[in-house]
């Protein structure tokens, strides 16, 4: 999160992603076994004139949480 924050300071967007090939990344980028990769980060400046879509809506607590 710190890395996004400076990477946000200076006007960089990022986006954090997970649920990719693991094996891949380790290959692609030669990280030896004894690291962990707990996900990837895409930093860069957002292309101009690109609208991004609005984020995902959420449900409510009480929608979500059933009493007894």
């Amino acid at each position: 999160m710190s890395l996004m924050y400076a990477a946000t300071n200076l006007g960089l967007e990022t986006h954090p992603m997970n649920g990719f090939d693991h094996e891949a990344v380790r290959k692609g980028f030669k990280i030896p076994d004894n690291y962990w990769i707990p996900l990837l980060l895409a930093m860069g400046h957002m292309k101009p004139g690109l609208e991004l879509q609005s984020a995902k809506w959420r449900k409510t607590y009480n929608e979500i949480v059933v009493s007894f």
